[in-house]
């Protein structure tokens, strides 16, 4: 269709995503359904491309480092899907405390 290879035209569709994603998280707008994709995505690329587990002892040191900063990655957007748009009014947290 594009004269591209899939690979190079998946590379561009998802570095798109990415972006949009994150813009609509920065300015504020949809930002928990923005974070919950990104949770989905940041989950399969971590499972696909990051597999420490699959790989010998020394060699996969690196590649378990960049699967837990994913995993904290995940962390910060579960944070930004729980809270999500905006600030909240005043209200106590635990009823009447």
């Amino acid at each position: 269709m594009t004269g591209m290879p899939m690979p190079q035209l998946l590379a561009v569709g998802v570095g798109g995503f990415e972006i949009l994603a994150g813009l609509m998280i920065a300015v504020n707008f949809a930002a928990r359904f923005f974070a919950i994709l990104l949770i989905f995505f940041v989950i399969a690329t971590t499972f696909y491309f990051h597999d420490f587990w699959n790989q010998a002892a020394p060699e996969n040191a690196k590649t378990l480092i960049d699967a837990l900063k994913n995993l904290s990655i995940i962390g910060a957007l579960f944070m930004i899907a729980g809270y999500g748009r905006g600030p909240r009014p005043n209200e106590p947290a635990y009823g009447d405390v």
